[in-house]
């Protein structure tokens, strides 16, 4: 499927020391849970990576932005949870500025239900 290549999987080394999982665990667990398209939004930010690196309890994936891929859902929860945050600029009705923190997605997204 053209889409997979837009993925990588891989184990990242030496990432199961102290815990009780291997990574071939890991794996079957991950393939065993449900599955979602996701597509890593482009960005106009030319020092930003092309790939994504997402670890998923010491199981590693990279996504390439701008393509759909089918991953677990574990990796969409982790990208729901890195977030970074923003200062927006407002204005009151005197003219007065003020900087509003905001936490938005660190790598924006679009995803996708898979029918089971």
């Amino acid at each position: 499927m053209a889409e997979n290549k837009a993925m990588k999987f891989e184990p990242v080394p030496d990432a199961d020391a102290g815990f009780e999982d291997s990574p071939e665990s890991v794996q079957r667990r991950l393939a065993r849970e449900g599955k979602v398209r996701l597509k890593i939004e482009q960005t106009t930010d030319e020092s930003a990576p092309s790939e994504i690196f997402v670890g998923v309890n010491g199981y590693g994936f990279k996504i390439r932005r701008g393509e759909w891929v089918e991953v677990p859902r574990s990796v969409l929860r982790v990208l729901q949870e890195q977030t970074k945050r923003i200062y927006r600029v407002t204005h009151d009705d005197q003219g007065h500025q003020t900087l509003t923190p905001v936490d938005v997605p660190a790598h924006p997204y679009q995803a996708q239900e898979i029918a089971a």
